[in-house]
């Protein structure tokens, strides 16, 4: 049995398709079919069973995944414990983000080229939680109310909501007119909930999926919409017609796994976002315009 097979195993489990699997790990899915087969037949039994559109586990399965997931996090803690004594400011420290955060990231990241030429910044822009115990991410800048257990960081600032419509609109103007609203994709956002406990929300004609999405189609026709204050405030094409909401307020870190706390790299690059962000509290959190 070989690792790499676990891990076709647990990304099968994961993505729950061949397809999404081979994606994830950067194979093909035949060579994810072939890989599962393999591990099956080293194994002697079937560990996942085909339904109409995904892979499920089997009874075997079930019982096997709690000890491939310790593996892997046995694995991982290898790896951390390596990249922790290395005190060498070189190589790739990966970066997460929201992506409605990229015009904020450019000032920090010239910055840290500038002093350290010999590091290299790979970013991922999305709205995910990253797994840093898995270094999915090495630095995760995140929304979020407190820090996940597997991570260790500092408080930004105080994300700042707000109803943003048609200029020349008002607050009351909004009920009874067109509403874009989010998916539960973003369900963790105070916002979303903010909105759905807000007594005039009426029900929104389109939702969609990220604050970027969102910004695109109160762009579009005359609607009305939740954004954060720093990307809504930006954009004069939009009107920001409430103040910030008490409620749909959320917080922003700056967080690393425990284990690379004190890994020079990481380190350098995670003080440098902290240090920039907090030049923009004002813009975040909706109390100064136009403070990018």
């Amino acid at each position: 049995m070989k690792w790499d097979d676990v891990q076709v195993l647990l990304a099968i489990h994961r993505h729950k398709t061949l397809t999404a699997a081979g994606e994830a790990l950067g194979m093909s899915h035949t060579t994810a079919w072939r890989r599962i087969n393999a591990l099956e037949k080293d194994l002697g039994q079937k560990l996942f069973v085909k339904g109409a559109t995904t892979y499920e586990l089997t009874e075997f399965g079930s019982v096997v995944m709690p000890h491939a997931q310790r593996i892997e996090d046995e694995f991982h803690a290898i790896c951390r414990a390596a990249t922790a004594t290395d005190d060498s400011l070189t190589g790739t420290v990966l970066v997460t983000a929201p992506e409605s955060m990229l015009p904020m990231m450019a000032e920090p990241s010239t910055l840290l080229e500038e002093n350290y030429p010999e590091l290299t910044l790979q970013f991922e822009f999305s709205d995910g939680f990253y797994d840093l115990g898995r270094r999915d991410a090495d630095v995760a800048i995140r929304a979020c109310a407190q820090p996940p257990g597997d991570s260790v960081g500092r408080r930004v600032a105080t994300i700042g909501w707000a109803v943003y419509g048609p200029a020349g609109a008002r607050l009351e103007d909004a009920k009874g007119s067109r509403w874009v609203g989010y998916s539960e994709t973003l369900g963790h956002l105070p916002a979303l909930r903010w909105f759905e406990t807000w007594a005039q929300a009426p029900t929104p004609a389109m939702r969609v999926s990220s604050v970027p999405a969102m910004h695109q189609m109160l762009l579009s026709a005359p609607r009305f919409g939740l954004l954060p204050c720093f990307v809504g405030d930006q954009d004069d094409r939009i009107h920001r017609i409430s103040p910030p909401l008490e409620g749909a307020e959320s917080s922003l870190w700056v967080l690393v796994h425990p284990d690379l706390r004190h890994t020079a790299r990481v380190r350098v690059v995670a003080d440098a976002f902290f240090a920039y962000l907090r030049t923009r509290r004002g813009a975040l959190e909706g109390v100064v315009l136009h403070d990018l």
